[in-house]
């Protein structure tokens, strides 16, 4: 899709819905956030000490999957994003939809039970 979505809900169920135009198509989760972040931040800066309870990311203005992510001199990295993502999207369809997650997803006591690899001399 051309255009991401947010929508956050509130405590008291007050609907916020924003959108942010892409350059181009693109299927590339990372691409998604990084357009989501500063809607995300300009509607929270807005509304401090606000609970919310509900939060949604959605891509619109979906075209076929050959026309996106074409390679853009203004995102150098793109291709690199394509490519991890088909990564990503490979080893999900094998091994199911939870196999991979960002580090970040991870709960403090389970982050806290992985050990990083370490190198020994």
């Amino acid at each position: 899709g051309s255009t991401v979505m947010l929508k956050l809900k509130r405590a008291d169920f007050r609907l916020y819905t924003r959108h942010q135009s892409l350059s181009g198509t693109t299927r590339v989760a990372q691409i998604m956030f990084g357009a989501a972040r500063p809607l995300l931040h300009r509607l929270v800066a807005g509304a401090p000490g606000r609970r919310w309870r509900l939060m949604g990311l959605g891509l619109s203005s979906l075209s076929p999957l050959a026309g996106a992510d074409a390679p853009d001199l203004g995102e150098p990295n793109r291709a690199k994003l394509v490519q991890l993502q088909d990564a990503v999207d490979g080893v999900r369809d094998r091994f199911g939809a939870d196999s991979l997650v960002y580090g970040r997803s991870l709960k403090s006591a389970a982050a806290a039970s992985v050990r990083p690899y370490q190198v020994r001399p």
